[in-house]
Order: structure tokens, then sequence, then C-alpha cells
């Protein structure tokens, strides 16, 4: 079934409630499940998911729903709920790995809170010569070192802006490109798209940057629904691979 499939979720949440009254849970675990494998992204579906397993004290399978629910949240800009589900995760569950999406959680609120604070502009910053020798200069461009790579990409998100996000260490450099604020492809040696995104967060720690704007967008090669969800599919392809190495 497609996600955009007609559904009427208070119905369905409706339905769930009648079958757990009639002491019938696992029936109304099914309904949710069913509907949410057609809805993943309904809040409200896994809401109430989550106060079922909990009830049901289907412990591992709450803190699963409460990761996942971290997820949307973080999609809709509602970090402290975001928050507030991976410390529930956590809770439920002692091995639930969410310690990097906490991580990446912190970092995406201060984004946000300096993007709030009057003093935090976007402003045309001196071309660093190992980055653009000649043409105009960048709108915006520093070291990685001093600040993630996920806050540039949060800044430029934020103001809408359409161009190329040059990242260079040393002799190699590649780039992210962005179509009014969302990523929509990147280039590193001979990759591109995601391939290419993932070698450039991963190479970003003490490399330097520069933004220039463009007045056109880019082809889109990079599919993903949001530059949120971009990130923390990267992040929890990290986790895994770190748990696969026997990491922690």
């Amino acid at each position: 079934m497609k996600e955009n499939d007609p559904i009427d979720v208070e119905s369905v949440i409706l339905d769930a409630e009648l079958l757990i009254k009639y002491h019938l849970p696992e029936r109304g675990i099914v309904a949710l499940e069913s509907s949410l494998d057609r809805h993943p992204t309904n809040i409200r579906l896994r809401e109430k998911l989550l106060e079922l397993y909990i009830s049901q004290k289907m412990l591992d399978q709450a803190a699963s729903q409460c990761v996942a629910l971290s997820g949307l949240y973080v999609r809709a800009g509602n970090f402290d709920d975001a928050n507030r589900c991976l410390m529930q995760a956590r809770s439920l569950n002692p091995q639930a790995s969410v310690s990097s999406k906490l991580q990446e959680l912190r970092r995406l609120q201060q984004a946000q809170q300096r993007m709030n604070a009057p003093q935090v502009q976007v402003v045309t910053a001196p071309t660093p010569a190992t980055i653009q020798p000649s043409g105009p200069p960048p709108t915006l461009a520093g070291d990685l070192a001093a600040v993630s790579i996920f806050d540039v990409v949060q800044i430029l998100e934020n103001n809408h802006l359409t161009g190329a996000l040059t990242i260079t260490r040393e002799q190699a450099s590649g780039k992210v490109y962005f179509t009014d604020g969302e990523i929509v492809n990147a280039t590193y040696s001979d990759k591109s798209g995601v391939d290419a995104f993932k070698l450039l967060v991963q190479a970003a720690n003490g490399s330097q940057f520069a933004f220039h704007k463009s007045p056109v967008p880019f082809a889109r090669q990079i599919t993903a629904s949001n530059n949120t969800s971009l990130i923390l599919d990267l992040l929890r392809e990290y986790d895994e691979e770190r748990h696969a190495a026997g990491g922690d």
C-alpha cells in the first residue's frame, strides 16, 4: 500500500481503543501496526501504538516506537519532544542505541538557537585562498574544525539558499548542491549523490568550506524527503557500522 492511501486516523484509533476495552489488545496492536505500514509518518498512530505497547509490557517495541517518533518530531522541528522520546526509549530499553541520535539532536538544537539569536546572520565572508582563488566572494565561509557541517547545512536550509557548498581538505575537494535550502546533490572524487555526501561528511572535520549562491536551481540526484531525514539516515548508518565493527 502507498502512504497516501486514504485513512481515517481517528477511526483507526477508536477501533483500537474499542478492542482494548473488550480485552483484545493484540488485535488493537495489529490494527495500528497495519495502518502504520501504510502511513509510517503519522505521529498520532505511532503515539497510540507506543501507549499500547507500554500497557502490554512490550518494552522493546515501545522503545523502537520512541526512536521512530523522535525522528518524526525532528522533521517537524519539535526538538523538545524528539529529545523526550529518545530519553523515554533509553528508559524503556537501556540497550537501545540512542547516544548518537541524542548528540545529533543537540547539534540541531544548538544550530536552531544560533539561527534564532538576533546577532546571528548569514554575511559575506572573506574568501579562503585554498577554496576560491578568484571570482565573487562566498556568502558563507569558514573552518569545519570550528563548526559542524550539520550546522552549516541548517543555516543554508533556514535561509532557503540555492548554491554550492565547497568543502576542501588539503588537495581534495567536493561540493554539496542546495536548491532553496534543500540538499539535492553532492559530488566528491568519482562519486555523486548520497555516496558523495556521505564521504564529504566523513571528511568534513578540519576542512574549509565556502558557499556560493547560484541564480538557478540544480538537478536533483538526492531524493531524501528533507535534510534532517538525510542526515539522520547517515547517522543510523554510522551507528550500524560501529556496532558491526564491535564499537559502542
